[in-house]
């Protein structure tokens, strides 16, 4: 009696480990978005684990390299992420990654392409003047003395210029940079100075 015990038990034991359970499955409404900093990515997410799901952790990333890590215990329907002025110094990515009790794990990454505007791109970068080219000659003649000057343009419309190592003998000691105009439209930068 205690043989057929035991053999029940291992029997019991047996059809429990052979019991299988699918990998989990993970997909995004979409896996490549280009948005702009200071704009919403929302997303779809859809999840399906047979066995108990452990965890899905969402991790941004920067050039590969984990940036924020948020571990969540129920898969969401929808994820918002929204972009800021220093992702677009990076390739972005957000991984999503489901585990269940039993290890199995699925994982997606959303990858977000940040495309600067014009007015964007002219306040995040310092900008050094290396030609000057002449409408009705097509050519340059930038004056030496210029080519190593650079620009810096504020959010208040203002600028400032670096004279460089090289100065010219008067129109750099008397010059006053004062502000700017961008005209978002046509991209035209007009420059005030007294």
């Amino acid at each position: 009696m205690v043989a057929g015990i035991f053999a029940g038990a291992g029997f019991l034991t047996s059809c429990e480990d052979d019991e299988t359970f699918s990998d989990p499955i993970l997909s995004l409404s979409e896996t490549a978005v280009t948005a702009a900093p200071g704009e919403d990515v929302t997303i779809t997410v859809n999840g399906t684990v047979d066995a108990e799901l452990e965890s899905i952790v969402i991790t941004k990333l920067w050039d590969g390299a984990p940036q924020n890590v948020e571990t969540l215990t129920a898969i969401p329907t929808s994820y918002t992420y929204t972009v800021t002025d220093e992702d677009a110094d990076h390739i972005l990515s957000i991984n999503f990654l489901v585990t269940d009790v039993k290890g199995k794990t699925a994982s997606v990454d959303l990858v977000i392409t940040v495309e600067l505007t014009a007015r964007q791109l002219l306040l995040k970068y310092n900008w050094r003047l290396s030609e000057e080219i002449r409408q009705k000659t097509n050519e340059d003649d930038i004056n030496d003395a210029y080519n190593d000057d650079v620009y810096r343009f504020n959010a208040d419309g203002t600028y400032e210029k670096s004279h460089g190592a090289k100065k010219d003998d008067f129109g750099d000691l008397v010059t006053n940079y004062c502000f700017y105009v961008l005209d978002d439209n046509t991209m035209r930068l007009q420059m005030s100075r007294s």
